[in-house]
């Protein structure tokens, strides 16, 4: 037979041998494990093979295609041609390829979707500092002008209350005085007056006198409010009150309604005011260093330091 026909017998023989099965198993193991490979590879050149062992290739005698067995043991035999054993490993490295390039094309996105969302807070939040900037501007003349305008009533209402102070200038309240039917509130102020205080007054020197409100169903005794005609006899009785002390009557001044309130609240300041009273018509407090302070609105009392700073 001649020396071309019979290698080209037994490259048949060869394959024949290897198998299907065998290949196939070997060429599975060889992708998966992705171990190093030796490739045999079979030229149709007469008399002609070369065995490609990690990328070096030798001349193979003819005589060693013989050997079966043994090369069937120590070499990965491919029962296809090598054709196209190279156009799937070229696929699954394109496979590769394309696998990496959707890896690639996601990891692009993703940054792509984080720039997008880095950009929007960006804009929102130079959005909300214009906007805010923009309201602060428009609204800075508004408020300016509101706390003017609060600065002005609250002075208004303060001379308000004063104007009505002044009014009440020559009132006293007499609390204590026993209440009667058919009494005259005029005589009992001048017999308190003169049995108590030691002050000479007349019914000249009294305008009006009476008690206030509803009569009680208690049965108490009404306040009873009397104004009098001359500064110097109310002066006189407001000095003179002092002698009532352990007594039932009490003696006030006509206050306001609102200079109740800053007296009543003075009075509850007792970590800060050692004592509070009014003086014609004016509220003053001492505090704890004897310093005394005229109060005419609540701020005051933050004002002198006269209060707990969270009032």
């Amino acid at each position: 037979m001649p020396k071309k026909d019979r290698v080209s017998a037994q490259k048949r023989k060869l394959l024949d041998q290897a198998g299907a099965a065998r290949g196939k198993k070997k060429l599975n193991s060889f992708f998966d494990v992705q171990a190093p490979v030796q490739h045999v590879k079979v030229v149709d050149t007469v008399g002609t093979a070369s065995q490609i062992v990690n990328n070096q290739s030798r001349p193979i005698a003819a005589e060693e295609l013989d050997n079966t067995e043994v090369i069937g043991e120590d070499v990965d035999i491919y029962s296809r041609p090598q054709n196209e054993i190279e156009f799937e490993s070229n696929v699954d490295h394109n496979s590769v390829n394309s696998d990496t390039q959707d890896v690639e094309w996601i990891s692009t996105e993703e940054e792509f979707t984080w720039t997008i969302s880095e950009f929007k807070e960006i804009l929102s939040k130079a959005v909300s500092t214009l906007v805010e900037e923009s309201v602060q501007q428009a609204t800075k003349p508004l408020l300016e002008k509101i706390e003017a305008l609060e600065a002005e009533l609250t002075n208004v209402r303060v001379q308000a209350n004063e104007n009505e102070q002044y009014s009440r200038k020559y009132n006293l309240r007499i609390v204590g005085l026993n209440e009667n039917d058919g009494e005259n509130c005029v005589r009992e102020v001048i017999k308190l007056c003169k049995e108590k205080l030691n002050v000479n007054v007349d019914e000249r020197d009294i305008d009006r006198a009476h008690r206030l409100g509803p009569k009680a169903l208690s049965g108490r005794s009404r306040t009873v409010i009397v104004k009098f005609k001359s500064y110097s006899a109310k002066a006189e009785i407001c000095r003179q009150r002092k002698l009532l002390k352990g007594t039932q009557y009490y003696i006030n001044e006509d206050l306001t309604k609102f200079n109740i309130e800053l007296l009543n609240y003075a009075r509850d300041q007792k970590s800060f005011i050692k004592s509070a009273w009014s003086a014609d018509g004016k509220i003053l407090v001492r505090n704890l260093d004897d310093k005394i302070t005229r109060i005419r609105q609540f701020n005051d009392f933050l004002k002198f330091n006269l209060t707990d700073p969270s009032y």
